[in-house]
C-alpha cells in the first residue's frame, strides 16, 4: 500500500466513522450500520468528484479546448476539420482548403510544397495564440 492508498482508506474510515457515530446517536443501532454505508458511499463519490476535476483541470492545461484553433481564414470552426491521410502523415483539411497539423501544443500550417508554417499555439487557460 502505497501513501496515496492510505490516506484514501484512511479518509474513507474516518468519515464513514464519523456519519456512523452521528446516525447512530439519532437512529440507534441499525443507524450506526446505515451511517457507515451512506458515509463510504458519500466518501466515493467525492474523491470521484476530485479526481473528475484533476482530470478536466489538466486537460485544459495541457492540451487545449477547443481541440483545433479556427482556420486562418477564419471561416471554420474546431469542429470544421477533417482528417486526411493515414497517421503518423495524417493532416487536418479545413473546408477552405488549407491543411494544417497539431503537434503537442502547436498548430502548424501545411504550404504547398510541404514545408510547416507556424500558425497557433496552445496558451494554458487561455486560447490559441498567434505562433510567431
Amino acid at each position: 500500500m502505497n501513501i496515496v492508498e492510505f490516506i484514501v482508506c484512511l479518509v474513507y474510515v474516518i468519515v464513514g466513522g464519523a456519519i456512523a457515530f452521528w446516525c447512530g446517536t439519532h437512529f440507534g443501532t441499525l443507524g450506526y450500520i446505515i451511517g457507515f454505508l451512506a458515509g463510504s458511499f458519500a466518501t466515493v463519490v467525492v474523491l470521484a468528484l476530485i479526481a473528475a476535476a484533476a482530470f478536466w483541470l489538466e486537460k485544459r492545461i495541457s492540451i487545449g479546448v477547443p481541440h483545433y484553433p479556427s482556420c486562418r481564414n477564419g471561416r471554420c470552426s474546431a469542429d470544421d476539420y477533417r482528417i486526411v491521410g493515414v497517421a503518423p502523415h495524417a493532416t487536418l483539411v479545413c473546408q477552405c482548403g488549407d491543411q494544417y497539423d497539431k503537434r503537442g501544443k502547436r498548430f502548424v500550417r501545411i504550404g504547398p510544397d510541404g514545408s510547416e508554417i507556424p500558425y497557433r499555439r496552445w496558451k494554458p487557460f487561455g486560447s490559441w495564440v498567434a505562433d510567431d
